[in-house]
């Protein structure tokens, strides 16, 4: 049970950075993630995940249709960084971080809100992550709604980040 909790708070930081890919349809105005984004530990709720002491982001957004994001977190397991860099464009691709974890993710934008589907296999689980990236009218909240679906069950959570 240990091990697959970690497995889960491992799995959501790499999730974190499955944030982006190449747009489907032309938006009106595609909302700009980049930034330094430092995690609200008073404004998020993990479910029944133990939440991280401290998370950041670091988001580059080229346009609508590439993004590099970077988490890096710390919880009761140590700190952790990974890197992603998508493609925008609801394809799913197969990916591998730069810890070398492998997932499959495909990631659009719907209506101005990033809608992030990655799945993954860790410790022979597989383990499904459904976000959604939305953006206060004045860019200085990142919220990050996900669905998080287990072996053991599904949970919800909700990340609000400040930039910094």
């Amino acid at each position: 049970m240990q091990t697959l909790t970690r497995t889960l708070v491992a799995a959501t930081a790499l999730a974190l950075t499955a944030g982006s890919a190449t747009v489907v349809r032309a938006q009106a105005k595609t909302p700009d993630l980049s930034g330094t984004w430092d995690m609200d530990a008073a404004k998020s709720q993990f479910g029944p995940l133990p939440p991280p002491t401290k998370m950041s982001l670091t988001i580059t957004q080229t346009g609508a249709t590439a993004m590099k994001v970077t988490t890096v977190s710390t919880t009761a397991e140590g700190d952790q960084s990974v890197t992603s860099e998508y493609t925008i464009d609801g394809t799913p691709r197969d990916m591998k971080t730069s810890d070398g974890q492998a997932q499959t993710s495909a990631v659009k934008w719907d209506a101005g809100v990033l809608v992030v589907d990655t799945k993954m296999e860790r410790q022979g689980a597989q383990i499904g992550l459904a976000s959604r990236y939305a953006l206060s009218p004045d860019g200085k909240l990142l919220t990050i709604d996900r669905h998080i679906t287990t072996p053991m069950g599904d949970a919800d959570m909700t990340i609000r980040f400040n930039k910094r």
